[in-house]
């Protein structure tokens, strides 16, 4: 009797431990999903610190193109001699020169800003697309019956998730990495451009007071 008991009691033992080493690999596999669920929400936030700063430069890129705008168009008249005296005359080539310097500056921040942008835009896609795939991982970890486990169609389920998750956070990183270059390069050079627009700004006034007079 105790013979026939043996095998029953080794089946029970060896599935035990099948049973807790699919449940160790499923709550491996659904941490994984997890862990990766914080760095995605990292990426967000940095995306949003940039966006903001982005914003910023945009408004007083803005503000340089309209000031650019308007001291063209004086010059132009000035040029036709709408209104100009003598004195007005003799400033021009240095209102030419200053509008010359900001709107090099102003090229090359708006070519900086809109690489930016545009870096931004595939990190945002690329974090989006790591969010699904992560979720499907672990919505793949926690659901799948043990049983299913043995199954090939599993493996190529969640690992495909989560290699995807992985890729699409590598991607979305490196697109952050631009943004925040092309976002230094900006702040770098706004030193020269704003002392350059003081300069168009100071003329341009110096030939709005003389017109007053």
């Amino acid at each position: 009797m105790m013979a026939n008991m043996q095998p029953d009691m080794q089946n029970d033992n060896s599935s035990s431990s099948n049973h807790t080493l699919q449940v160790n690999i499923q709550d491996n596999e659904a941490s994984e999903a997890r862990n990766i669920m914080p760095e995605i929400e990292s990426s967000k936030e940095e995306y949003n610190r940039i966006n903001e700063d982005l914003a910023k430069i945009k408004a007083n890129l803005d503000k340089i193109k309209s000031l650019l705008s308007t001291a063209k168009s004086y010059l132009k008249q000035a040029r036709r001699g709408v209104g100009s005296s003598k004195a007005n005359l003799a400033l021009l080539p240095s209102l030419r020169e200053a509008i010359a310097k900001v709107k090099s500056n102003h090229a090359s921040a708006d070519t900086h800003y809109n690489d930016a942008i545009a870096a931004l835009a595939k990190a945002k896609n690329d974090f989006e697309h790591a969010q699904r795939k992560a979720d499907q991982a672990l919505e793949e970890a926690l659901s799948n019956s043990n049983a299913s486990r043995h199954e090939s169609y599993y493996y190529a389920g969640y690992h495909q998730f989560m290699a995807d998750a992985k890729a699409s956070m590598s991607s979305a990183k490196s697109f952050l990495e631009v943004a925040k270059n092309k976002q230094k390069e900006i702040n770098e050079n706004m030193t020269k451009t704003n002392k350059d627009l003081q300069g168009l700004n100071d003329i341009y006034k110096k030939l709005q007071d003389m017109d007053s007079r």
